[in-house]
């Protein structure tokens, strides 16, 4: 009779010999990372710079009327004698103003993201290169409101945006 059929030892064996084939070493890296190491480096870097990316949000926004102000006052124009604006900005900076005949474009300093979103942008560029338009904008926005303030050329005015 053999010292593993006495009941006291079976257990033990049976216990010892489930932890031998249960216990396994670490995995191995397969094959290819242990012939290129670099693959390793590769796919951390890779994965690092994919989660930090993000995507500037994008406001398009009209207006409803038109207001403009120099020196001396204000006036304010409705329906249809008024000038109407198509303004579309991200929260990097980058702007398109754009009325009848073309648009100012460039991209703008962001002074502020929160609680306001306020963009400068210096000697923004009018897209019709036989007119040297150049302009300044002051834009504020509110993204809970969804309302801009606009301040570029004479035009001060409120405009309306989406996503």
């Amino acid at each position: 009779m053999s010292i593993l059929n006495l009941p006291a030892f079976s257990s033990v064996y049976t216990s010892l010999k489930c932890k031998a084939l249960c216990w396994k070493k670490p995995m191995e890296p397969s094959f290819r990372f242990r012939k290129y190491p670099y693959l390793k480096c590769l796919l951390f870097v890779l994965l690092l710079s994919a989660s930090c990316v993000t995507h500037a949000e994008q406001w398009d926004c009209v207006n409803d009327f038109e207001s403009r102000c120099s020196e001396d006052s204000c006036r304010v124009f409705e329906k249809d004698n008024f000038t109407p604006l198509s303004v579309s900005f991200s929260d990097a900076g980058n702007v398109d103003v754009c009325a009848y005949s073309g648009c100012w474009q460039g991209k703008g300093e962001v002074l502020s993201s929160e609680p306001f979103l306020v963009i400068v942008g210096v000697g923004l560029t009018w897209n019709n290169p036989a007119i040297d338009n150049k302009e300044n904008l002051l834009l504020s926005f509110n993204p809970k409101t969804h309302v801009a303030m606009l301040n570029i050329s004479s035009f001060y005015l409120p405009v309306i945006c989406n996503k």
